[in-house]
């Protein structure tokens, strides 16, 4: 009988151990489970940190080829100014103004009828591929900022208040950038300043909105890394977070409410940003703002010209993605120095539909493209 108890207490103690030792293997399959997970996870996060990072190698690679062709490209501006400088007066002058391609920009913006005296032509300079061969950058501000050459553009000179000009110290600090701009509304720009998308100007002109200002994202901070502007604060844009979002960080972007700048012409010749054009003598006409930007007052943005946010496709070799974008909410941070106008053969896809010439109404204009 004794042995029976004991036979049974001995089962039971067996019993109970065969059932902790079940309940150990069930915790140690599901943390084997989890911690598979949570390795897949870790191993993809991994693979597409070493893919960001081959992008970001090869973008830093291109970037210092371009950087060392930009240098290259000021020696050889350096050497033909000396060259220049060596000649007589009148041939000088024959070598500057010896232009097809800019007299017809001069052409078109006279067209545009701009009052005299915000006219300045001794600052009006081409960039055509003949004018200056090969894109390079230049540096203007404090802290010195650089920015690209608008390749393929003629700048002519706006006159500016020489009391801001003074006050501010605006050549001496402020950087600069390009602006897009409505053809039809440059007038009323130089007159009063620049324009948001959306806004209607003196004239009745409405600036229409691109597929960018119509969209709404969130920005979030971007990691700091020693490359950036220590001056400008650097955000990234992401698909809309959810209402009442928890990270902490986010913040709504809606861009209507900003002003956009880059300090690449080719930037903001993105469809995105500047979708519409004019047609002059049977060519595509766009036109653009230098400005000169507060160099305080502005922040910078990843560029957001794609659908895949963040790309790492290059627009300039000479920037970076993550500095490519300024925006601004104050249009008091803006001084127009120049207006920057292109013109080129009409493409065959068209970008987008013509606007008609400063003065007459969108509505009434119907172009055959």
């Amino acid at each position: 009988m004794k042995e029976n108890e004991d036979l049974k207490e001995s089962m039971s103690t067996m019993t109970l151990k065969m059932n902790k030792m079940n309940v150990d293997i069930d915790r140690l399959l599901a943390d084997n489970t989890r911690l598979s997970k949570e390795n897949k996870k870790l191993n993809q996060d991994l693979m597409k940190e070493l893919h960001f990072y081959k992008a970001k190698h090869l973008e830093e690679k291109q970037r210092a080829e371009s950087l060392a062709i930009s240098l290259t490209e000021q020696k050889r501006i350096a050497i033909d100014l000396e060259e220049q400088l060596s000649l007589p007066p009148e041939q000088r002058q024959k070598i500057k103004e010896d232009c097809k391609y800019k007299d017809t920009v001069l052409d078109f913006i006279s067209s545009l009828n701009i009052p005299d005296s915000f006219k300045v032509p001794k600052f009006t300079k081409c960039f055509c591929t003949d004018c200056c061969p090969d894109p390079h950058l230049e540096y203007r501000g404090q802290p010195l900022t650089m920015y690209a050459v608008p390749q393929n553009y003629v700048r002519f000179g706006v006159a500016t208040d020489p009391r801001v000009i003074e006050h501010n110290a605006v050549f001496d600090k402020y950087h600069v950038s390009f602006c897009p701009v409505h053809p039809a509304t440059i007038r009323d720009s130089i007159s009063g300043g620049i324009l948001l998308p959306g806004s209607t100007t003196p004239d009745g002109e409405k600036i229409p909105l691109t597929p960018f200002n119509e969209g709404r994202f969130s920005i979030v901070p971007d990691d700091p890394k020693p490359h950036k502007n220590p001056h400008s604060n650097h955000f990234r844009a992401e698909f809309r977070h959810p209402e009442k979002c928890m990270c902490g960080s986010c913040q709504d972007f809606l861009p209507t409410n900003f002003f956009f700048t880059s300090p690449t012409i080719k930037y903001i010749e993105h469809p995105n940003y500047r979708p519409y054009w004019v047609k002059y003598q049977g060519k595509m006409v766009r036109c653009a703002f230098q400005v000169r930007q507060k160099q305080d007052a502005y922040n910078i943005l990843w560029r957001t010209t794609d659908k895949m946010i963040c790309s790492s496709k290059l627009i300039d070799p000479f920037f970076r993605n993550d500095e490519l974008e300024y925006f601004s909410a104050d249009a008091r941070n803006f001084v127009i120095t120049g207006l920057c106008v292109s013109i080129t053969d009409l493409p065959k896809a068209t970008p987008a539909k013509a606007l008609p010439p400063a003065g007459e109404p969108a509505s009434e204009e119907k172009e055959e493209e």
